[in-house]
């Protein structure tokens, strides 16, 4: 419920709270899209200079299933995306993992946003988060940071760590890039999908798969 946890996330960050606005209900009933979207623009256009529209989770707003992909793309994607080329407003969409580790629903979902960020719970202190690029044509792939949630409830924030290690500081190889994104994918995928999706070039890719194969 905002009134009970993400108001008091907010307010521990700091958040001017006469800019914040909630629109998880209209009319006593949870947002929906696309039906609520001609509302979300009027309110936009109304409290004016609206920089980020956050939808958590997409699943719960969507008015049809996330696993169908034509679904997913033209009835849930394509309309989010129109308001954010309409309005200016960064729209940030929160989706959930499946026990693989994928991204729950239709790979849609992760082809409309122009960047992808995974947080994960780190493999040796689930205290720990993992946050990295998974996909983006606007920055580099394969950068990651870590943090936790510290603090006593309501007043908790986010503690930033350093890098485990060195390798956590710079962009994956074109190879480790490739193998992340062919374990998270919900089936084959060819060059040109790979190199669309890890940020590396068309050449580079299939030069990796090839590198790949060969070591079996």
């Amino acid at each position: 419920d905002a009134a009970t946890s993400t108001v008091h996330r907010l307010a521990a960050h700091g958040a001017d709270m006469s800019r914040i606005y909630d629109m998880s209900e209209v009319d006593g009933r949870p947002f929906s899209v696309p039906g609520d979207l001609p509302r979300l623009r009027q309110a936009i256009a109304e409290i004016g200079d609206v920089v980020m529209v956050t939808i958590d989770p997409l699943s719960a707003a969507a008015s049809v299933s996330l696993t169908a992909a034509l679904a997913a793309r033209d009835v849930v994607c394509r309309p989010l995306q129109q308001v954010a080329r309409d309005t200016g407003c960064a729209v940030v969409a929160a989706a959930h993992l499946t026990k693989a580790g994928s991204v729950a629903g239709s790979r849609a979902i992760i082809d409309a946003p122009r960047s992808v960020l995974l947080i994960e719970s780190d493999k040796d202190d689930a205290t720990i988060k993992i946050m990295s690029v998974f996909k983006s044509n606007v920055s580099r792939t394969g950068t990651m940071i870590r943090y936790q949630i510290t603090g006593t409830w309501p007043e908790m924030t986010v503690s930033w760590l350093p890098a485990a290690d060195d390798r956590l500081t710079v962009a994956l190889s074109a190879s480790d890039s490739v193998i992340m994104a062919l374990d998270s994918a919900d089936g084959p995928m060819s060059s040109r999908q790979l190199a669309a999706q890890t940020g590396h070039s068309y050449g580079a890719v299939r030069s990796a798969c090839t590198r790949l194969m060969q070591a079996g």
